[in-house]
């Protein structure tokens, strides 16, 4: 397995509670960051996802991300 500064950039969209984020972190991938509007998704990924980093995952709506 490749470390994760060597593996290909992700970003997941409409996140749920991350179940496709592990199979692209499986396929060789590397989540940069979630957004996922559900506070009770939010809280999920922060807690398993992404615990050392939480500011990762954007809690709001897709149409309010700045691009």
């Amino acid at each position: 397995m490749t470390t994760a500064s060597a593996r290909l950039p992700a970003i997941s969209l409409f996140s749920g509670v991350g179940g496709l984020d592990l199979g692209i972190a499986s396929a060789g991938f590397a989540v940069r960051a979630a957004v996922e509007y559900d506070p009770d998704s939010v809280a999920s990924l922060r807690a398993n996802q992404h615990p050392d980093e939480p500011e990762r995952v954007i809690d709001r709506s897709i149409l309010d991300v700045p691009t």
